[in-house]
């Protein structure tokens, strides 16, 4: 980030909402949450992004991007007018993906080409990643709506042999944030038109640490982007907020573009923060009015760790 730039995301937002001098750990949430249940945040917000980012705070805690698998949220992305649905899940297994939509495989075909892959992925330690992309598949299938395995794996060749083991730690967390690849694909789906002539709009699943970094990713899509980074429990968003300052204090800048919005699953709560819209709080406000949600208390697993950054 060039210092002193007026330009960039981070100094557009302190321009506006958020404070000079809010912590970047930190998303200045709103003290009194909406509660509101998530299908009608996605309803919501879908008319402010042409890219909804589903922020994953916790791979470790499958109950957080598992909530994206419940019917009632996969068919408010259907009504919300979302046509593609991402993934960060390596683009490698694509073509799988395109065989199953073809008819070429069937689902427990499909089921045997992508579960050694994804065998090793952080949370699948029961195969629920793998059933919840086979669940999205099939209602994307059936829903004639774009499934996309999203992940370039960038950050895997930031080292070299001069750097020590902390350097290269470092480097390969700020290459794996640089989602220039990851933008330029989104930009180019935005570009064509849906099978019907609609505008593209792409609801993505992925690790709240991307796109919170100031590195000119999120410009790259090209469209608004809508970030809802989502946690357990406020007892874990609290928790992130020390790990944020650790990567912060090591120079990798985790948390410096804020979420436009926070939901916490436990309490079925919406927090804007100061990145939020003025309308579209506003019209959360007006929805969580007209519609109070049923939630169950669920205990958080979330881990205090490093490496619990789903990122």
């Amino acid at each position: 980030m060039a210092e002193g730039n007026p330009h960039t995301l981070s100094a557009k937002f302190q321009q506006s909402a958020c404070p000079a001098d809010l912590p970047i750990y930190d998303s200045g949430i709103s003290p009194q949450g909406l509660k509101i249940p998530l299908d009608k945040v996605i309803a919501t917000a879908a008319p402010y992004a042409d890219v909804f980012t589903y922020g994953d705070t916790d791979h470790h805690n499958m109950n957080v991007r598992g909530e994206m698998r419940k019917p009632e949220n996969l068919a408010a992305l259907k009504q919300s007018g979302f046509t593609d649905i991402g993934f960060e899940t390596s683009k490698g297994l694509q073509a799988w993906n395109n065989a199953y939509v073809d008819g070429g495989l069937g689902r427990d075909e499909f089921k045997t080409q992508i579960a050694p892959a994804l065998m090793a992925a952080t949370g699948n330690e029961k195969g629920e990643w793998t059933k919840q992309i086979l669940d999205t598949a099939e209602f994307a299938k059936a829903n004639e709506m774009n499934l996309h395995f999203a992940d370039p794996n960038n950050g895997r060749l930031a080292c070299d042999a001069a750097m020590s083991a902390e350097e290269c730690d470092i480097a390969e967390t700020k290459a794996r944030y640089q989602d220039t690849q990851l933008s330029a694909d989104h930009a180019a789906r935005l570009a064509e038109p849906a099978a019907d002539n609609q505008q593209r709009k792409i609801f993505q699943i992925y690790g709240s640490a991307h796109y919170s970094v100031d590195n000119g990713s999120r410009e790259g899509i090209g469209g608004r982007m809508v970030k809802m980074d989502v946690y357990a429990s406020r007892a874990d968003y609290e928790s992130d907020k020390t790990i944020l300052k650790e990567e912060n204090d090591r120079g990798v800048m985790v948390g410096e573009i804020k979420p436009e919005l926070v939901y916490l699953l436990d309490s079925g709560t919406l927090h804007t923060t100061c990145a939020t819209p003025p309308a579209l709080a506003a019209d959360l406000e007006q929805a969580a009015a007209q519609s109070p949600p049923a939630f169950k208390n669920e205990p958080s697993t979330k881990k205090l760790e490093v490496s619990s950054l789903s990122r």
